[in-house]
């Protein structure tokens, strides 16, 4: 469905584009003219008209002996005028008749929208967590909540969610949620060097990732200041680029060459301008700061990636006899990263429940309860027990016997 509604955007983005390219210039050139005529033959006229007028109102030395007359356009320029604004609505009429063309694409994008956009995700959901009731669900929730909100910085939603809901928060969120809090506060001032300053004392591990997030900081503020007060200022604030010149060569001459046009800057040098550059810094910043992987955003991304195939195969989700315990869903979707820790048995190729358990045998393979179960009432594995040692079975990846009594449950956190 993404692909398609993109396509269509695209289609609809492009025309407009040819439309703007076609028809901006011409209008701007004819209103341009317009103004130059409406100086020449209006505006310095009726100037000349008012000053002398204020002249014989006040009457001053050199005021006229008789009102002036108020100006009148001649027949030429009336003509001129007319024929100029002529052209201007026919290029109105082509851009008008042109749009036409337009109506057809966005029209495309509502048919596709309605076509392949899901309202109705009933039968998707065999087992819903009740939140509201549940104590333990709403508690859950509420902290996903938090750790998301301290995630992406809007840490006075956190706090006022962890006022009302009374979360138990751990002491080192708590101190995530001050730092956090700071560095913000801080960013929004454009104080960047007294985040440097604090990164510098906040951060133990000074790898990559944190060098990558000073230097932005230091870009930041140097066009920050070239573009506040003056080059010289900004050509001294170089001096903090030189531990960072053999990493990011490239992008500190990309700096200095706005630094020698500003503030005349080529298109070459607009990406550093760019208003986004704001924002996305401060979402870097806020993830490193926070060091939380929200809960929340990966259950939601790992839905998102889902639902097309729940969907193209709701008919299944209808069979509750598939869903016995409703805690597995009869189709695999694959995630690229994990987000909980699982097993999936070598022999039956089920993943682990709570009622299907992993389970490590003495010999030091690990499979299923139920698959233990299968391989101990197997009729081979009967004729090898041995009454006087126990109920015995023998590992289906060694040859070693073992006693089933000697197996151990395995459960993941």
């Amino acid at each position: 469905m993404a692909e398609q509604l993109h396509a269509d955007a695209t289609a609809v983005i492009g025309e407009m584009e040819k439309l703007r390219n076609k028809y901006l210039p011409q209008l701007e050139k004819h209103t341009a003219h317009l103004k130059t005529m409406h100086a020449e033959l209006v505006a310095e006229p009726m100037a000349q008209y008012n000053s002398e007028l204020r002249k014989f109102v006040e009457g001053t030395s050199d005021a006229p002996v008789e009102p002036p007359k108020e100006p009148q356009l001649t027949v030429m320029a009336q003509a001129l005028y007319e024929r100029e604004m002529d052209k201007a609505f026919e290029i109105v009429r082509k851009l008008n008749h042109d749009h036409r063309s337009l109506h057809k694409g966005v029209s495309r994008c509502g048919k596709d929208l309605d076509k392949y956009f899901e309202a109705d995700l009933t039968n998707l959901l065999k087992n819903e967590k009740d939140i509201e009731e549940d104590v333990a669900n709403r508690s859950t929730v509420d902290r996903m909540m938090f750790e998301y909100f301290l995630e992406t910085g809007m840490t006075d939603v956190a706090d006022a969610l962890k006022k009302e809901c009374a979360l138990p928060i751990a002491s080192n969120k708590v101190k995530i949620h001050e730092d956090l809090k700071t560095v913000m506060d801080l960013y929004r001032q454009r104080k960047f060097t007294d985040i440097i300053d604090f990164l510098d004392e906040f951060t133990t591990k000074k790898d990559d990732h944190y060098n990558r997030i000073i230097f932005q900081l230091h870009s930041m503020n140097f066009l920050h200041i070239l573009q506040d007060q003056n080059k010289y200022i900004a050509l001294d604030y170089c001096r903090k680029f030189e531990p960072f010149g053999k990493r990011y060569t490239g992008e500190i001459q990309h700096l200095m060459g706005a630094l020698h046009f500003y503030p005349k800057i080529s298109p070459n040098y607009d990406d550093l301008f760019h208003p986004n550059n704001i924002p996305a810094l401060e979402s870097c910043l806020m993830h490193f700061v926070s060091n939380v992987n929200s809960a929340l955003e990966t259950l939601v991304n790992v839905g998102a990636d889902a639902l097309p195939q729940m969907l193209s195969i709701r008919s299944v989700f209808n069979s509750r006899s598939l869903l016995p315990e409703s805690e597995e869903l009869p189709i695999t979707i694959d995630i690229p990263n994990s987000c909980h820790s699982t097993f999936t048995c070598p022999i039956l190729k089920t993943q682990a429940s709570q009622n299907n358990p992993p389970v490590r045998l003495a010999c030091g393979h690990v499979i299923s309860k139920e698959a233990v179960n299968k391989l101990s009432n197997n009729r081979y594995m009967r004729q090898t027990r041995v009454s006087r040692h126990g109920n015995r079975m023998k590992c289906p990846y060694c040859p070693e016997e073992i006693n089933i009594a000697d197996n151990v449950l395995l459960y993941f956190n």
